[in-house]
């Protein structure tokens, strides 16, 4: 049987809408579901149905039945992640472009969480508290998108986990990524400064914000960038292999800052603008996380690399520099 949970509301809360403070509270449903949990009295407030615009007030309490029996928790070796490190504390692994990190009530897959616990069952007890006496994301500190490819740290202890949680709370971690942008960005070099939050449109997507004036609901983000290469297609397209920093946590922050500033990332098809060529040998976004620097928990600077995969660096080949 599921454990319920329970919230009581404080000033630093009042005032937002019932769903959404949800979604930050608990990550592994999308907006959607709880939308449908509070609809179907699953989620209610001092004992009462509500509705999720409700503007949640300080003392509220909100009493939640989750939903986890569509949850798969098992282990399953058949899905398969690169290890690059391992050790006592940590493990240093990299994710396959199509491959969910956790699992959600949205859908039915497979994810990396299966297979993660088929290598290093143990972790089954790492991670933040237990809902309904499982926890949903064990071992994980840090997400990928599905169709985002490179690496992660999988933490293997509890002790470790919250080192790393810290870590990446302080922003302590230096995350790199290589990202293959329509179009020739100029300059060279930059930082793309524009807050992001939720579409008020569409639940799935992010949004910079480029007015001051309007990021009131926007949470800061900025992502530092480097261009790598030129290049051109053999119609002439051209696009530009740019190194990303994002030195912020957003989601989707790397993909709405490239898309901002008019430079989408190839094969986004959430974020993608419809003068864009359409390329059928491209199958996913062409964002690749590559390296990782952080102080490990026995106090030493390190740092770890994942090449590009093969899809990314085969679609490379059929450019040329520009």
């Amino acid at each position: 049987m599921s454990q319920n949970l329970q919230f009581k509301i404080t000033l630093s809360n009042q005032g937002a809408r019932l769903d959404k403070f949800l979604c930050g509270k608990m990550p592994e449903y999308s907006r959607a579901t709880i939308q449908k949990m509070i609809k179907e009295k699953n989620i209610l407030i001092h004992t009462q149905k509500t509705k999720s615009s409700y503007k949640i007030k300080t003392g509220d309490i909100i009493d939640v039945k989750p939903i986890i029996d569509k949850i798969d928790l098992s282990s399953d070796p058949s899905i398969k992640f690169d290890i690059i490190r391992e050790e006592k504390d940590f493990a240093i692994i990299s994710k396959p472009a199509g491959l969910i990190v956790y699992p959600g009530t949205k859908h039915n897959e497979k994810t990396l969480i299966n297979g993660l616990l088929a290598v290093w069952p143990e972790i089954k007890n790492v991670g933040d508290p237990p809902v309904g006496g499982l926890r949903l994301r064990p071992g994980i500190v840090h997400r990928l998108d599905k169709d985002t490819s490179g690496i992660m740290i999988i933490a293997k202890n509890n002790a470790a986990f919250e080192y790393f949680k810290n870590l990446f709370k302080n922003r302590e971690v230096e995350k790199t990524y290589i990202a293959l942008a329509y179009g020739t960005m100029k300059p060279r070099q930059g930082i793309i400064d524009f807050p992001i939050r939720r579409s008020k449109t569409n639940p799935i997507k992010q949004v910079a914000v480029k007015e001051k004036s309007l990021a009131n609901n926007a949470r800061p983000a900025l992502t530092r960038f480097s261009v790598m290469r030129y290049l051109k297609d053999s119609q002439g397209n051209e696009y530009t292999l740019v190194e990303a920093k994002p030195e912020t946590g957003r989601m989707h922050q790397i993909r709405v800052h490239l898309t901002a500033i008019g430079h989408p990332v190839v094969g986004d098809q959430v974020y993608k603008k419809k003068e864009n060529p359409k390329l059928p040998e491209v199958s996913r976004q062409l964002l690749h996380a590559s390296a990782i620097k952080f102080i490990s928990p026995a106090g030493k600077e390190v740092e770890f690399n994942s090449p590009l995969p093969d899809d990314f660096s085969e679609f490379l080949k059929t450019l040329k520099e520009n």
